[in-house]
């Protein structure tokens, strides 16, 4: 084989890819600044919020020790339907979220919000910006349509790899009155904060970085509904579910100690990650061996 000539790209001179410290990247980095907006918008949400009072000793080892929750802590299972998304071209994707309410007593400001335990979405690229620069916990999940029996009835399923996790629905339903629309439209003007826990693990000769995060949301919505829920949990076998068995094991060991009022709203959403503080910022510097999980 000849020897390349000197003017070929094996002896170019120019410097290789570096990140500059000034701007945003999301991966993989090395073919330019993010492309992502500061903000986003999500042009079309319905959520659908089925929530629970828990026991504050078995739920309070998953929140992580900076953030307070109440001795009536409150679990909620939230189904997404998501569309019109500005970093995806406008297309949408599906999302099931489950959270714990905290607050920081650290913080000096408004500070309630939610601590996302887990959430699977269907869009790659939805998990992937979502883990990398906020932390949000998120995996793969299949979802079958949503059921929609008119204005009072809604039913959803999550599973993985074929196998059921997560059935709930919302019936009798009735839409919010004028007032308490209105109560529910400002509240969500003012905004909350989601909680994550943002993790990198350290590699050999490297550091990694643990960082509990917060960032501002706001809702607008346009209608809303309110409900009886139910929730139907189901915990596989690590061979039918891998990411998701020990997940459910743990979601399904939370008791229910009383359902609270179900919520089915529709709007839109936006999400400014110029927000987005980390309030905790532990560095992680030992690279243990972990023997196979099965």
């Amino acid at each position: 084989m000849s020897e390349p000539r000197k003017g070929s790209s094996l002896h170019a001179t120019a410097a290789g890819f570096k990140c500059q410290p000034d701007l945003r990247y999301d991966m993989p980095v090395v073919f330019g600044p993010s492309e992502l907006p500061l903000v986003s918008r999500w042009g079309y949400l319905r959520n659908i919020s089925i929530d629970f009072v828990t026991d504050y000793e078995s739920v309070r080892p998953l929140v992580p020790t900076r953030l307070d929750i109440s001795r009536e802590p409150v679990v909620t299972f939230c189904r997404r339907s998501f569309d019109d998304v500005d970093y995806l071209g406008g297309r949408g994707y599906e999302e099931m979220c489950v959270g714990v309410a905290v607050t920081d007593p650290d913080s000096d400001e408004s500070n309630a919000g939610m601590f996302w335990l887990a959430l699977w979405v269907d869009d790659a690229r939805a998990a992937a910006v979502g883990r990398e620069l906020t932390g949000w916990p998120k995996l793969g999940g299949s979802f079958s349509p949503v059921e929609v029996d008119g204005t009072r009835g809604w039913r959803f399923g999550l599973a993985e790899y074929g196998n059921a996790l997560i059935d709930g629905q919302v019936s009798s339903a009735e839409p919010l009155e004028r007032e308490a629309f209105s109560r529910y439209t400002r509240d969500c003007a003012e905004g909350g904060y989601s909680y994550c826990q943002r993790h990198f693990e350290a590699i050999v000769d490297g550091d990694g970085v643990s960082q509990l995060t917060r960032t501002r949301t706001v809702f607008t919505p346009t209608s809303a509904f309110v409900g009886v829920g139910s929730l139907a949990l189901r915990v596989p076998e690590w061979i039918a579910a891998p990411h998701s068995a020990r997940i459910m094991a743990a979601l399904t060991a939370l008791p229910v100690l009383r359902w609270l009022p179900a919520t089915v709203s529709e709007g839109s959403l936006s999400i400014d990650r110029g927000t987005t503080t980390a309030l905790t910022d532990e560095t992680v510097s030992a690279l243990r061996e972990v023997g196979a999980t099965k």
